[in-house]
């Protein structure tokens, strides 16, 4: 080499080398811009989450809470790392073991990412802990994919999502309530909102528009792919949220019924409901066949029509602000609701909104109002998809109080 080619090797090396680090950030830059909503939305809520709990300090293998139903989830994780299900734990109840087929809290997809953890952890805690945050989070994936889904900004569907997640109602249970997550519940809601708004299509088009199709597989087609992984789901979850699940989609069917009057909507409905039934009978089989066996034990005849009073939701629960309020105004707030000693404050005093859904709430039962002076109150859009959720929100309403 001449002595000008020479002199250029190194300048040439510098000058890559020094452009590496430009080149690695500006894509980094670029995936990162380029990620979904969903994403940015689970990244954000594991930020607070790790923030709010302080995680850097925490123990995890220390389960979060250690009272109440807690106390009954512990050893469920410990028997997956034991070898056993979450049906049965020979480690109880000696001499014959414990089995929970009488009382079937059958957590069937939580439990299989349960039993997955036990392959890098033995820890009942850590399971548990770690279970409870993976669900916060995907749940403000979920909520944010849903609102992208119906046509909402990207920065609200992100901000929205991460307000759902962390809801009074979630993040004071923790791993509590395991067997309540509500993960899953935005999809059950987005499909039913869709169906009320007659949105419901299949691959961009609407499904009686799709040729060579006969009606039963165009039924079925109409069903979105998330709505039907999401009864599955439901289905292999715990009881209660297939019942409010089954519940929403047979009132959106009707609603969409009534608004329409075309027989399609009712099956929609009814074959999302069939699906999550389908479902939830084969989760709770072993249940079913225990008992029918055995026989039912009469210690679990202690739940009585009458308790739907003492136990229902009150609206005030709804709106008053959470205990231990860091905002002032609003911890004596709760604490004057407090003092008045009103009845029936039992599990319902957890069903706090928040304040994105206080207002949420409130606004929708304005629209109620104002639509049925005016009969519209905004752009058609706007009206559909508030009409259906206005209208979903009071049949949930109703049900619940």
């Amino acid at each position: 080499l001449d002595e000008a080619e020479q002199a250029m090797i190194p300048q040439n090396a510098n000058g890559a080398r020094r452009a590496e680090p430009a080149r690695l950030i500006s894509a980094l830059s670029r995936a990162w811009a380029n990620l979904p909503p969903s994403v940015w939305s689970c990244l954000f809520c594991a930020s607070l989450l790790v923030l709010l709990l302080r995680l850097w300090q925490a123990d995890l293998h220390v389960p979060m809470v250690y009272s109440r139903d807690a106390l009954f989830f512990l050893p469920m994780a410990k028997g997956l790392t034991q070898g056993q299900w979450i049906w049965t734990n020979s480690h109880l109840a000696a001499p014959f073991g414990f089995a929970l087929w009488d009382l079937p809290i059958f957590i069937t997809l939580e439990a299989a990412v349960m039993k997955g953890l036990t392959f890098f952890t033995q820890s009942p805690g850590l399971i548990l802990n770690l279970v409870w945050l993976l669900a916060t989070v995907l749940t403000a994936g979920s909520m944010t994919w849903c609102l992208k889904r119906l046509a909402i900004d990207t920065w609200i569907a992100v901000s929205i999502g991460v307000i759902y997640a962390l809801q009074p109602f979630g993040f004071r249970q923790g791993i509590v309530h395991l067997h309540s997550l509500f993960y899953l519940v935005p999809f059950i809601a987005t499909g039913a909102l869709e169906l009320v708004s007659g949105r419901l299509t299949l691959n961009g088009q609407a499904a009686a528009q799709v040729p060579g199709r006969s009606r039963v597989r165009e039924f079925a087609g109409s069903l979105p792919r998330y709505l039907w992984l999401a009864c599955i789901g439901i289905g292999l979850s715990y009881v209660y949220n297939a019942f409010f699940s089954c519940f929403v989609l047979v009132a959106a069917a009707l609603l969409a019924f009534i608004t329409r009057r075309r027989m399609r909507d009712l099956i929609l409905g009814a074959g999302s409901v069939l699906l999550i039934c389908f479902v939830l009978f084969i989760n709770l089989s072993p249940a079913f066949y225990y008992q029918a066996v055995q026989g039912k034990n009469p210690a679990m005849d202690f739940k009585q029509p009458a308790e739907e009073q003492i136990y229902a939701l009150e609206i005030h629960h709804l709106l008053t602000p959470a205990p231990h309020h860091p905002f002032g105004p609003l911890r004596r707030i709760h604490e004057i609701s407090e003092r008045a000693g009103f009845q029936k404050e039992l599990e319902n005093t957890y069903s706090k909104l928040g304040i994105a859904g206080s207002a949420g709430f409130l606004f929708l039962l304005a629209f109620l109002l104002r639509a049925s002076l005016r009969g519209s109150v905004g752009r058609e859009r706007d009206d559909s998809l508030l009409g259906a959720c206005a209208a979903l929100m009071l049949s949930c309403l109703l049900l619940a109080t």
